[in-house]
């Protein structure tokens, strides 16, 4: 292994080849023209340390055959009028404690970090969360598959591009956005996270943002199923009255917002999660905007030991039977197309409600089963509002010997 470290200016660039291996760039480094490149017939994954300061007219590092990138202090800085980094060839790895910019406003707008073929991009730590990746596209990994960690900020500042994500992997992979005791991780963007090409795995500690002006696309999109666990918020801001979603699931999957022992856990959008695949939505938390399921799917709001779940908005189910067990609060109507089953409340949780909505629990084109023992259009009923209907008839079982007080209320019980 030789190694190089580079000292004071480099205006042009720097060209790394043979018989360098692995390349430091110093506290005193700067380095501008044409950043750091290897050429196109480079065969070996070369290793870039970066300690100083990279801005370059092109790429900010640019490794042609597979390799990895570490900016390793706090004051590490790399910046590309392309991608600040862009590694292809072979499996890329970026490790950052800086900041990595590629610049704004260019007609053909390219990721801050850009691995062609997939790898691992690790921004901050639970010790800094400060890193910073920004750029049109915060994070891009093509082809192969890939895993971010962020504790600090990742930041998407283009609108309606093909990659209009902070992060986007193509290839299926994981996206892990802070940690337990570690919340101020970011990501945030137009679409703030989207997977495709396969399953998408993403667990969130911190905020994941999103701002979206489409119907049903919001801060995390996973289009070839996987499943979203969120501790922390995960919220879209609609623009135009657009119905975006916190989550959106486009070939089903598995949301699970909290847990038994944190109720804090928010998702929030004009849907909260939209699924157009079977999904299972378990919520321990605040889910603000409904749920809307396409292909039906199973629904667990709180539980026996969870009673503070709470689910803001219609929840509505299509195309497929479907299962709702509720044992906090749901505050707007229940729709079931294809028949199924609701519940609300136990034996042993005699305070779970649904209310809101027209009817507040309707199943249609299949049988039905209520099986009641909290309340059900407790309130003020709307004016053509029946608590329970069952279009194709079905069960409705309200309360047992030892619960008197369960509640089925509206205009037409």
């Amino acid at each position: 292994m030789t190694i190089k470290v580079l000292t004071g200016t480099y205006a042009a660039g720097y060209l790394l080849k043979s018989p360098v291996t692995s390349l430091t760039v110093a506290s005193s480094g700067y380095i501008a023209g044409d950043g750091i490149e290897t050429s196109d017939t480079a065969t070996f994954a070369y290793s870039v340390v970066n300690e100083g300061s990279i801005r370059s007219r092109s790429y900010g590092i640019y490794l042609r055959a597979g390799g990895s990138v570490n900016n390793s202090t706090f004051s590490s800085y790399i910046e590309g009028q392309y991608a600040a980094v862009a590694i292809n060839g072979g499996l890329g790895s970026v490790v950052n404690a800086g900041a990595i910019v590629s610049s704004p406003g260019r007609k053909y707008a390219f990721a801050a970090v850009d691995l062609v073929d997939g790898g691992t991009v690790d921004n901050g730590s639970a010790s800094n969360t400060k890193a910073l990746i920004t750029g049109p596209v915060g994070v891009l990994l093509q082809v192969g598959y890939g895993s971010v960690s962020n504790f600090g900020t990742i930041t998407a500042t283009a609108e309606y591009l093909d990659f209009d994500s902070a992060v986007y992997l193509e290839a299926g992979g994981r996206v892990i956005n802070g940690a337990a005791g570690s919340d101020n991780a970011l990501v945030e963007g137009y679409h703030a996270i989207s997977i495709k090409g396969a399953a998408g795995f993403v667990t969130n500690f911190g905020t994941i943002e999103g701002e979206s002006a489409e119907d049903y696309k919001g801060a995390v999109n996973l289009k070839d199923g996987g499943t979203v666990e969120n501790y922390g918020v995960i919220l879209v801001r609609n623009a135009d009255g657009n119905l975006g979603s916190a989550v959106s699931l486009y070939s089903g999957g598995e949301v699970i917002n909290g847990s038994v022992s944190d109720t804090s856990a928010i998702l929030e959008g004009s849907v909260g999660v939209y699924a157009t695949g079977p999904a299972d939505v378990k919520n321990f938390a605040t889910i603000i905007g409904g749920l809307t399921l396409r292909s039906g799917g199973y629904v667990a709001n709180g539980a026996a030991a969870d009673t503070v779940a709470s689910i803001i908005g219609a929840v509505s189910i299509e195309t497929a039977f479907a299962r709702i067990s509720n044992f906090g609060s749901i505050h707007n109507d229940v729709s079931l197309s294809a028949g199924g089953y609701v519940g609300n409340g136990s034996p042993a949780d005699t305070s779970a409600k649904i209310d809101g909505g027209l009817v507040h629990v309707e199943i249609e084109d299949g049988a039905g089963t209520v099986v009641n023992f909290g309340a059900i259009g407790e309130g003020t009923p709307h004016e053509a509002g029946a608590g329970v209907e069952l279009k194709m008839g079905g069960t409705v079982v309200n309360g047992n010997a030892q619960d008197e007080g369960a509640l089925i209320y509206g205009k037409m019980a």
